[in-house]
């Protein structure tokens, strides 16, 4: 004995499901925006600039995708923006904080950056990373080749 089940129950079902779906909240962003490069100094300092530097992680395959394409491709526009701001310690004292996401990203546009930059010579240049102390290390040895001075710390907020 096969039994059928009556369509009206299958549609009440799904109109119930969609409904529900409907009527959940869309969870909130928890990500940083992609870059934020701003000027953070107090009001009363007109000594030196300070600014963050946020590179936003898009998920581990996106990351690995970006990171391979930055290295078939030499760059990305997320270097050339912080390839700018480091070469603003030319003219003048300029500090800058480096944080992202995906450390693997985070070093990858580091590194793209100062290769873009092409500077030998940036000791106006006050360079802190936000990240693990192997990963530190690797950062320190692009700053102090450009004779600049380099921080780290484990966590963007203390």
């Amino acid at each position: 004995m096969t039994r059928s089940i009556d369509p009206r129950w299958i549609l009440a079902a799904c109109l119930s499901f969609f409904g529900m779906a409907a009527t959940v909240p869309a969870a909130p962003a928890t990500n940083p925006p992609a870059v934020v490069a701003e000027d953070t100094r107090p009001p009363n300092d007109t000594h030196s600039d300070e600014n963050l530097f946020y590179i936003r992680s898009s998920g581990v395959i996106a990351d690995g995708t970006f990171i391979a394409a930055s290295l078939n491709s030499g760059g990305s526009a997320l270097s050339e923006k912080l390839a700018f701001l480091i070469l603003q310690a030319q003219d003048r004292p300029y500090q800058i904080t480096v944080a992202g996401g995906n450390e693997a990203k985070t070093m990858r546009v580091i590194k793209d950056a100062f290769d873009s930059a092409g500077a030998t010579e940036l000791p106006n240049l006050d360079f802190t990373f936000i990240g693990s102390a192997k990963a530190a290390a690797r950062v320190a040895k692009l700053v102090t080749g450009v004779h600049g001075a380099f921080h780290t710390r484990p966590t963007l907020y203390p």
